[in-house]
């Protein structure tokens, strides 16, 4: 395979070097269409310039460094696992991909500062009345889902008593770009606790921006494990490595029952308990 890899796009010129910025991936069902998708889970990453113990920089230097020793162009994890281009004539075996991903995600836990992962039964969402939906605030599970992850990100940040806006980025994928940022907008009019903490929204290749890959890994491993899978790396991307500062990471399952919980609540008057439990051991997607 080529060895030739791309760098990882350059920051702006004048940006702050105290700036921290989010890499999101969202991962979908087969159908691969937002709209479409029966299952969503939305992962990331948040790291910074010039943050003790933290920086894209370094994480990209790394992780550039891993994919010329083996060989690869990037990391499309699904395509990885099932041996499709451009991994079909790699020859690995499954202990060999999970070695290199396990790489991979040292990596991460050496230079992020937090993530994240949300994942909802989109299917049971939309299935709601209209008025149920009306109810628990977001009307759509695209919205739902963007607030449920913002939240999460919100409170780390608050958490890691960082007071300072971050920039968002999105793989600029079909099926995504395209649906992501109307149910962002909505948020950022409606809720301005989200709207003081988002500096910038944007879009990038994710075959050249290494922290979109490290987000894909995070998905992949995600749905993984909520189909009983849990691959070895997952838990380094989660958790961390042992030596190091455990990796702040935050996660919500919505499930059917999760979901209409809520919608009790709300319908009683009662505060939210948020009650989505972490991204569990097992659920039937």
């Amino acid at each position: 395979m080529s060895s030739s890899i791309p760098k990882m796009l350059t920051p702006l010129p004048g940006r702050s070097k105290t700036r921290m910025n989010m890499m999101l991936w969202a991962f979908f069902d087969e159908s691969g269409k937002l709209a479409e998708s029966d299952f969503m889970c939305l992962c990331g990453y948040v790291s910074g310039e010039g943050q003790p113990g933290s920086s894209w920089d370094k994480f990209t230097e790394e992780w550039r460094a891993v994919l010329m020793r083996e060989g690869l162009p990037y990391i499309h994890t699904s395509q990885l696992f099932a041996r499709r281009p451009p991994y079909d004539l790699i020859g690995w075996n499954g202990s060999k991909i999970n070695d290199v991903l396990s790489s991979l995600s040292r990596c991460v836990s050496r230079h992020v500062v937090a993530g994240f992962g949300v994942a909802l039964d989109a299917k049971h969402y939309r299935s709601l009345a209209k008025e149920r939906r009306n109810l628990i605030g977001d009307k759509t599970p695209e919205i739902f889902l963007f607030h449920r992850l913002l939240r999460l990100v919100v409170k780390a940040l608050e958490t890691l008593n960082y007071p300072n806006p971050i920039s968002l980025t999105f793989d600029w994928s079909d099926g995504f770009s395209d649906g992501c940022l109307k149910p962002l907008t909505a948020l950022i009019k409606r809720h301005e606790d989200i709207r003081n903490r988002i500096s910038s929204i944007g879009f990038a290749n994710d075959e050249q921006y290494y922290p979109l890959q490290a987000a894909d890994m995070l998905c992949f491993g995600t749905k993984q494990k909520l189909q009983g899978v849990e691959e070895p790396f997952y838990k380094i991307l989660t958790e961390g490595e042992p030596g190091l500062p455990p990796i702040h990471y935050s996660s919500e399952y919505w499930d059917a029952a999760a979901i209409d919980q809520l919608w009790g609540e709300r319908r009683g008057g009662l505060p939210s308990s948020d009650p989505a439990p972490a991204i569990p051991l097992r659920a039937n997607l």
